[in-house]
């Protein structure tokens, strides 16, 4: 059985969790900002802003809808940068519930009041646990 897996940002690191997800025989859908970057994505099968040389597996779809990525997923990667890292996962707590695991793949922290990403998680969403994949050598 597939299993599907959000992944919240369509920058580099995201664009890289997402194909290694996929290709690992997960169905994958990418969140990006905007409609343009998704219909390029899912056209040429590639994120020719970050990584124009990595063909992605056909097992992603990319969309700049948030509740459509996130609906039916098991799992949800949130790769988003740091200062958008709250808003997003404000957005999603109302639409998910507490068996999917979500899975911090930010870097950085939150300076005023200071917050680690696994705090904002904690602080948002209902869920038991903390999962957090960190690479502070990937930029």
């Amino acid at each position: 059985m597939q299993n599907k897996v959000a992944v919240l940002g369509g920058g580099s690191f995201g664009t890289v969790l997402a194909n290694i997800a996929a290709s690992n025989g997960n169905e994958v859908t990418l969140w990006v900002r905007d409609a343009e970057q998704a219909l390029r994505i899912n056209s040429e099968g590639a994120n020719s802003t970050y990584h124009p040389e990595l063909q992605l597996s056909n097992n992603i779809k990319a969309s700049e809808e948030l509740e459509e990525v996130i609906k039916d997923s098991s799992l949800i990667l949130i790769a988003t940068p740091s200062l958008i890292f709250e808003t997003i996962v404000k957005r999603i707590a109302p639409l998910i519930d507490s068996n999917i695991d979500v899975i911090s793949c930010t870097k950085g922290i939150r300076h005023n009041p200071f917050k680690t990403m696994s705090n904002i998680i904690e602080d948002n969403l209902s869920f038991k646990g903390d999962i957090i994949l960190n690479n502070n050598e990937f930029s």
